[in-house]
């Protein structure tokens, strides 16, 4: 065994990278199984995109009609939430009405981990328009996106606050509909007749969000990691049974050499 050792020393340096490998993988997989709060990346990811969606899409203003239902939870089995988010807005074409109510198209957004076969198509979005001086043309507001909760960042600590400055509410002026449209995507009978607008969404700080693993995504980490080091410690075993073989055939195959030298000299 020394003699092999001694003479294949890439072997012998791959050997020791593959048990360290095994090792680094067995400490990882349990540590995924045993901790409670794994930060889970593919949200912050899955935000960051959101937000950048949202500032590429054409909103389209008009006044909402009385009957008009903006939900989209049409499966009692989906849970949803609510996060609330910076955007500004240019007041021009938002301050006609008192509260804005519609929805935020996700077509051409794609998830990067999809709890679901399916990635909601839209979310809804609300909030109310602030009163503002005549000579404002753009304010921030914050505010609230609502949808499938799996698709939504949970934050640590708010992640805005709805302005202290006094609504429209209660100046009885109209519920304004809003509805979005990709541009690469354009339809000529989009907002035919209405207003079109834009929304511009802020970045956020990743260390406010506080998306943890769940137990099924932990579950399928550990088994991954679990079956890949069974895998690498089956090669390590392989690889040492031939060092030892080798090691014996080596010490024999010199033995028969020197019998076979010393018959021939005979």
């Amino acid at each position: 065994m020394l003699t092999f050792i001694k003479e294949r020393p890439p072997l012998v340096v791959f050997f020791l990278c593959l048990l360290i490998t095994s090792l680094t993988l067995f400490g990882f997989s349990f540590y995924i199984r045993n901790s409670n709060d794994i930060p889970d990346s593919d949200a912050i990811y899955d935000w960051n995109q959101l937000l950048k969606h949202m500032n590429e899409l054409d909103v389209c203003l008009k006044e909402k009609p009385l009957q008009q239902n903006i939900s989209i939870n049409t499966n009692s089995l989906i849970e949803m939430s609510t996060v609330q988010t910076l955007v500004n807005v240019d007041v021009t074409y938002f301050k006609k009405y008192s509260k804005i109510q519609g929805l935020i198209s996700l077509k051409g957004w794609h998830s990067m981990c999809p709890k679901n076969h399916q990635t909601p198509s839209s979310f809804e979005i609300f909030f109310e328009i602030p009163k503002t001086p005549a000579n404002v043309s753009a304010v921030d507001i914050c505010v609230n996106l609502r949808g499938p909760s799996e698709y939504l960042p949970i934050f640590s600590e708010p992640n805005c606050l709805v302005s202290s400055i006094p609504s429209q509410i209660e100046d009885d002026l109209p519920i304004g509909y809003l509805n979005t449209t990709r541009k690469a995507k354009y339809d000529d009978q989009f907002c035919l007749g209405q207003r079109f607008t834009k929304m511009s969404f802020y970045p956020q700080k990743n260390d406010l969000i506080a998306n943890s693993l769940g137990n099924n995504e932990k579950s399928l980490i550990f088994v991954h990691l679990l079956w890949t080091s069974c895998i690498l410690i089956f090669i390590i075993i392989v690889i040492l049974i031939y060092g030892i073989l080798h090691g014996d055939n080596s010490k024999f195959d010199k033995y028969i050499e020197k019998c076979t030298n010393l018959i021939q000299h005979r």
